[in-house]
């Protein structure tokens, strides 16, 4: 798996000072978290990184706030991004990516939609991009967390299970 992009911030020094701000429970996002990551694993595509069109992407989300406009929602997570393959009578990973995203919805007849999602880019645009998209409090928190995504990493993994290994 790749090393997330926050941690590479990190590295590269653009930690800031722990702020008291923490994520919201994650009863707060049950309205957002399966549509967020369903619409961030179509977005990767058939084709994956390294197994092609025989890998399959999943995606598990920290939920960090969300902010409502009309019928546009902006959702604000830490991704977690894997490629899977069945081999056998196990599942394979083929790489994956760990980092903050900001997913825009859009309400249509009281269903959501994943509309398109931002990401900011590598060092050096890392800190800047991630000020830009996230709101103060929640930027600061991801700049001071390069994102232990052990829970993330479990929830990717049974969605795996689910869906490519026989019951």
């Amino acid at each position: 798996m790749m090393v997330g992009l926050g941690l590479a911030a990190v590295l590269a020094g653009y930690a800031v000072e722990s702020s008291a701000w923490s994520p919201p429970s994650q009863a707060a996002a049950r309205p957002y978290t399966t549509v967020v990551d369903r619409y961030l694993a179509s977005e990767h595509g058939p084709n994956g990184w390294v197994f092609g069109p025989a890998g399959h992407w999943f995606c598990a989300t920290r939920f960090l706030g969300a902010a409502t406009s009309g019928d546009r929602v902006t959702v604000y997570v830490w991704a977690l991004c894997d490629e899977w393959k069945r081999s056998g009578d196990r599942i394979v990973s083929g790489g994956g990516e760990s980092l903050p995203v900001v997913v825009y919805l859009r309400n249509a007849d009281g269903h959501l939609h994943g509309v398109s999602f931002d990401e900011p880019g590598d060092a050096p645009d890392y800190a800047p991009d991630v000020r830009r998209l996230f709101p103060g409090d929640v930027a600061d928190w991801i700049l001071s967390h390069p994102g232990d995504v052990t829970d993330l990493q479990q929830n990717v993994i049974a969605q795996a299970r689910r869906s490519l290994l026989p019951q």
